[in-house]
């Protein structure tokens, strides 16, 4: 999908051969809430029988192929990241929740800059991810590298499989060390103190 422009899809189904005649459309697997569909035609008929955000057309009766135009387009929703830092078992814990994409990483790399210190470990609770770019996968590497600088641990949790799958498969995954929820974090804390 071109940023911020639409995208007309063509699509030939055969309603009564899909399950419930619903027909999800999606030209990739985009980040959360980031496209929406705005129009619908059936055999060149306008058709308001969809799902904007969650892209799926509910398909009429027919025995017959239909032809169905879907237009999605990126939402105009701005997005929006909640960072919260707290201290948790001898952690500095910095919570983020959204997405981090080239909106967003600049607000994180700010926060980071602003609230570490260097007195205690660091834990990114990455929980609330559901996406990261690459812009987010180079503010790791960058972090990574600051408390090295600083001497203090650094870990992530909660990073859901796809973006571990992606820091896997572009080598990041290794200068990490990973837990899946602050419970974890928290007994580590205790056996290194």
């Amino acid at each position: 999908m071109i940023p911020k422009r639409p995208l007309d899809l063509i699509f030939k189904p055969l309603a009564n051969g899909i399950k419930d005649k619903i027909l999800h459309v999606s030209p990739d697997i985009p980040p959360k809430d980031s496209i929406e569909i705005t129009a619908c035609e059936i055999n060149g008929s306008n058709y308001a029988n969809f799902n904007s955000k969650h892209s799926f057309v509910t398909l009429p009766k027919s025995n017959e192929r239909l032809n169905a135009k879907v237009t999605e387009t990126p939402s105009q929703e701005t997005q929006h990241m909640e960072l919260n830092k707290s201290i948790i078992k001898g952690w500095q814990v910095i919570e983020v929740k959204g997405q981090i994409d080239s909106k967003t990483v600049g607000d994180l790399r700010d926060y980071l800059d602003q609230n570490i210190t260097g007195d205690l470990p660091v834990a990114l609770d990455l929980t609330e991810v559901p996406f990261m770019s690459s812009a987010g996968l180079r503010t790791l590497l960058t972090l990574n590298r600051k408390t090295q600088d600083m001497n203090i641990k650094l870990c992530l949790v909660g990073v859901i499989e796809e973006i571990s799958e992606t820091m896997n498969v572009t080598g990041f995954l290794k200068y990490f060390t990973m837990h899946h929820n602050i419970a974890d974090l928290s007994e580590e804390s205790k056996e290194n103190d």
